[in-house]
């Protein structure tokens, strides 16, 4: 490269003479060295531009790195909501009106861990808790409690034949009930109904909001038990929607204050 650019240098140098004797030889009238130094001009500006010519360089087009795998937080993701699918799937086929939710907050970590998780049911034919069973970031199976026991009827007392004297005792133990069924837990099927449905909620309250109205109405076809609508306050509160009360008609959300988070 160095070389090339003396080589210019020198041409360059030996136009501007050749052009220099060219005119000195035209004041003297010199016309047959006139036209030699012409004829040396046009070789001198040939050089020139051959050594003034930009060599093309050739660039080769780099290949595109191969699109990334997804990262290994988003696989994990991907595992535990496949996990809750099959949870729900697994629990709906054995009670098709069963409801479902974590026992414990660090759930998804025990299914990443692979490690068991337990889960809290309702009308699941009286289980109340199962048993999760991991294995390779899938859903192995599930185990449920203790089976229900059954309700045992009073047992029948043969009539003697001569009525005895009254004894407080045994009057007692005649009164005593029947163990009653078991109670349902309105507090849980509250959680698990906000659980399923606080996207939506949200979604229609910022309509409601785009639309100008000042409250959103739930009605009660859309809830469960009636004597679950304040655990459903409770819940909705917790989960940002901050005024909501239950009426004879259902549930009213107040968005006067635009208390609908943004998800």
């Amino acid at each position: 490269m160095k070389n090339k650019e003396f080589q210019r240098r020198l041409v360059y140098d030996t136009l501007i003479l050749l052009g220099v004797f060219t005119v000195i030889l035209f004041m003297c009238r010199l016309w047959p060295l006139i036209l030699l130094c012409i004829l040396g001009l046009f070789a001198a500006m040939i050089r020139l531009l051959f050594l003034s010519r930009k060599e093309t360089v050739i660039i080769q087009s780099v290949p595109q790195e191969p699109a990334k795998a997804e990262t290994e937080k988003a696989l994990q993701q991907l595992a535990f909501e496949l996990a809750i699918r099959r949870i729900t799937e697994r629990v709906t086929d054995d009670f098709p009106q069963a409801r479902w939710v974590w026992k414990s907050q660090h759930a998804k970590e025990d299914i990443l861990s692979g490690r068991d998780t337990a889960i809290l049911l309702n009308q699941a034919g009286g289980y109340r808790e199962a048993i999760v069973h991991i294995q390779n970031l899938q859903v192995a199976g599930i185990t449920y409690g203790t089976s229900p026991e059954p309700e045992q009827e009073a047992p029948e007392v043969p009539e003697p034949d001569e009525e005895p004297a009254s004894n407080p005792d045994s009057q007692a133990a005649e009164a005593e009930p029947v163990a009653s069924a078991p109670r349902v837990d309105y507090e849980l099927l509250a959680c698990e109904w906000v659980e399923l449905h606080v996207m939506e909620l949200n979604s229609r309250c910022n309509e409601c909001i785009a639309n100008g109205d000042s409250e959103l109405a739930i009605p009660a076809s859309e809830l469960p038990d009636p004597q679950c609508w304040e655990y459903i306050c409770r819940e909705l509160v917790s989960s940002g929607i901050k005024e909501c009360n239950p009426t004879d008609e259902g549930i009213k959300i107040n968005l006067k204050q635009k208390n609908c988070r943004k998800e």
